[in-house]
C-alpha cells in the first residue's frame, strides 16, 4: 500500500493493475516485444497464457504484482501502449466492418448502383474486374457453392480502400 492510501484506494488500484495484466495476456508475442518489459514479467504473461482459470487468476494477481513493481513512468508507458491498441483495435473493426458493408452492398439486389458509388470512392478501381467478381460471386452463392469469389472480393474490396497508413 502507498503511503496516504487508503484500503479502497489500494483494491482499485491492484485491480487496475490486474486488469492491465490480462489485458497484455491477449497480446501477441511481437505485440508484447514491442513493450521492452522487464524478463521476469515477461515471462509471467506468457505463462499465464497456458494455465487454466484458477491458476490463471493467481497468475493475473502475481503479474500485478510485478506491474506494481515497475516505476511510474515504465507503468505509464505499459498503461498507454495498451490503450493505444483498444483505439487500433477498434479502428480496425470499423474498417472491417465497412468492408463487410460494401461487399453485401455490391451482392445485394442493387448491385450495379454499389458498383457506381464505389468507383467514385476509389477511382484506381478496375470496373470489369469487380463486375466479374460480383456475378461469379452471386453465381456461387446461388448454386451452394463454398464462397471462394465472395472471399476474392473482400480481399480486393481490402486492397482499394485500405486506409492511409496501411
Amino acid at each position: 500500500m502507498i503511503e496516504g492510501e487508503s484500503r479502497t484506494q489500494a483494491k482499485r488500484r491492484r485491480k487496475g493493475l490486474e486488469s492491465l495484466g490480462m489485458r497484455l495476456g491477449t497480446l501477441s508475442d511481437a505485440q508484447l516485444t514491442k513493450l521492452d518489459l522487464p524478463e521476469r514479467l515477461h515471462d509471467a504473461i506468457v505463462e499465464a497464457r497456458r494455465m487454466k482459470k484458477q491458476a490463471r487468476r493467481r497468475q493475473d494477481r502475481f503479474i500485478a504484482g510485478l506491474l506494481a513493481d515497475l516505476d511510474d513512468d515504465d507503468l505509464a508507458a505499459v498503461f498507454d501502449f495498451a490503450d493505444n491498441l483498444d483505439g487500433q483495435t477498434a479502428e480496425e473493426t470499423a474498417h472491417f466492418h465497412g468492408l463487410e458493408a460494401w461487399r453485401e452492398r455490391l451482392l445485394g439486389s442493387d448491385g450495379d448502383a454499389a458498383i457506381e458509388e464505389l468507383l467514385a470512392a476509389a477511382p484506381q478501381a478496375d470496373r470489369s474486374q469487380l463486375r466479374e467478381l460480383v456475378r461469379r460471386s452471386r453465381k456461387e452463392t446461388a448454386e451452394g457453392k463454398p464462397p471462394a469469389t465472395s472471399r476474392k472480393l473482400f480481399r480486393y474490396l481490402r486492397e482499394l480502400l485500405e486506409p492511409a497508413g496501411g
